[in-house]
């Protein structure tokens, strides 16, 4: 979807990430197709008359090459996600209200917090949130549902019903969450990947492309 690839175009705007959220002001450069753990809100550009609209978790998508973008991912286990899932019930793309404005960079992290108190919906499974904090910390599948006293298939099931998304997708999230931190702070991209828990530099560029559609490399110029 938007998918129609242009000529080369480079992502020379402005990037900012927090806890379970990303935002981006700029030009749309090129990317790759793909999926993410996270609803994606995009907000083109006044002068091109299209309307704001929402992505879907786990949907493979493309942008279209565009001069001027923003762009802000939810992910999907946070409330804020929860709260934006909701109005695509079945819908890979759906519309944002037409008065849905963008949050300016420095106050995303503000804006995500009143969009997911909003919600008010419960917090997830306390075994899923102590499975998710294992995580976090470095455990694999297994490991973490042993701290839940779950199965590893109980702990996939539960993540699907209650988050609805695999728990490979969140650990993936969370790892370049961690790559891009340490991308800001100057870090190489190899020095990225091995603080990040990735295998090495090209399995932090397998699962940035996946994800994103872009390369570490690519980030490195939104990102410093």
């Amino acid at each position: 979807m938007r998918g129609r690839h242009g000529s080369y175009a480079a992502w020379t705007g402005t990037f900012e990430i927090g806890d379970g959220w990303a935002a981006y002001v700029g030009p749309v450069g090129d990317s790759h197709a793909h999926a993410h753990a996270a609803v994606q809100l995009v907000f083109p550009d006044l002068a091109s008359g299209e309307p704001p609209y929402g992505i879907r978790p786990l949907v493979t998508h493309r942008l279209d090459v565009s001069a001027s973008c923003q762009l802000v991912w939810l992910a999907a286990w946070s409330k804020a996600g929860r709260t934006m899932s909701r109005m695509a019930d079945a819908d890979d793309c759906f519309a944002l209200p037409p008065d849905a404005g963008f949050p300016p960079l420095g106050g995303v992290a503000s804006w995500v917090t009143a969009l997911g108190e909003s919600a008010g919906e419960a917090r997830p499974d306390e075994r899923l949130t102590v499975a998710m904090a294992a995580l976090d910390d470095g455990s694999t599948v297994a490991e973490a549902a042993k701290t839940c006293d779950l199965s590893p298939q109980r702990l996939r099931a539960l993540a699907r019903q209650q988050l609805g998304i695999p728990l490979t997708s969140y650990v993936a999230w969370r790892r370049l969450e961690c790559a891009a931190g340490a991308m800001s702070e100057r870090a190489s991209i190899a020095e990225a990947a091995a603080r990040a828990g990735f295998a090495d530099q090209a399995h932090l560029t397998r699962t940035m492309r996946r994800t994103f559609g872009v390369t570490p490399g690519m980030a490195l110029a939104v990102l410093r």
